[in-house]
């Protein structure tokens, strides 16, 4: 599998892909969606939960960064010598550089290069910006299931809930104005909006099943409006996303492909039936 930064094959500079933290390819980052950027809601204070900004025009992504894990094998000499070739490089680049992977190719920049000495090798770390993610993607058809988005049953986005948490919670208190000397003091406020965290896997039947399937979770979460997630047909949560999600501990297999997901919704309302 190749590895290339402006078409440059990193195996010029000696590298080796190794393995990203509890993964068997050399990449992490790469699949996670993004957060928003600017105001994603407004908090009354005289008010229950929060006002959601979700109108087209108000939703604007950040972008994300890309971890490339690898390793070169030598002397000193040699191992920087690579080092430097690479460093030159990526110096040399006059406008946006593509980093070109076996499983996402990404128009940015190098943001840093950190390489651990050993004896005879080095480790290195780099870490790659994409300003701009493309999050389109096509929507799985609607159905009937026990665990839907938007009336989407979960596994038609390869999506395997592990557990939800915090929707039981009673929400903080709103922040307190209030000035008392002499004794504590308190104000009767408002409270905050619960937070759903969803934690699962995320199955693909192949690479390219794998990255569909991750589009799609792109575009339901970026869409404007509030989603509807319905959990084993007893609890409602309108919720929508701030944060994006994290796709890590990544396995490629001869069967497919599987990661962890990881997504944390701000809850608008909770019903239970």
């Amino acid at each position: 599998m190749s590895y290339l930064l402006n078409s440059v094959d990193l195996n010029t500079y000696g590298i080796t892909a190794g393995h990203a933290p509890q993964s068997n390819i050399a990449m992490q980052g790469c699949f996670d969606m993004p957060s928003r950027t600017g105001d994603c809601y407004r908090e009354w204070g005289d008010e229950n939960g929060i006002e959601p900004y979700v109108l087209a025009d108000e939703i604007f992504y950040a972008g994300r960064d890309i971890t490339f894990k690898g390793s070169i094998f030598g002397t000193v000499s040699g191992l920087n010598g690579n080092l430097n070739s690479l460093y030159n490089a990526i110096n040399a680049a006059t406008g946006l550089s593509v980093f070109e992977t076996p499983y996402h190719s990404a128009s940015g920049y190098v943001k840093s290069v950190i390489p651990e000495y050993m004896n005879g090798a080095c480790s290195l770390v780099m870490t790659f910006r994409e300003p701009v993610v493309d999050l389109s993607g096509s929507l799985p058809a609607s159905g009937i299931s026990a665990y839907t988005i938007d009336s989407i049953p979960f596994l038609s986005f390869g999506l395997y809930l592990s557990k939800a948490e915090a929707l039981h919670d009673l929400p903080e208190l709103k922040e307190q104005q209030f000035t008392k000397y002499g004794s504590e003091g308190y104000q009767i406020v408002k409270r905050k909006n619960n937070t759903l965290d969803i934690d699962g896997f995320i199955i693909g039947s192949s690479l390219s099943d794998f990255q569909s399937k991750i589009q799609s979770l792109y575009k339901i979460f970026s869409s404007a409006g509030t989603r509807t997630i319905i959990l084993n047909n007893t609890t409602t949560v309108v919720c929508f996303a701030t944060d994006g999600f994290t796709v890590d501990n990544i396995i490629l297999y001869n069967q497919g492909m599987i990661a962890k997901f990881k997504i944390s919704l701000i809850a608008i309302s909770v019903t239970y039936s």
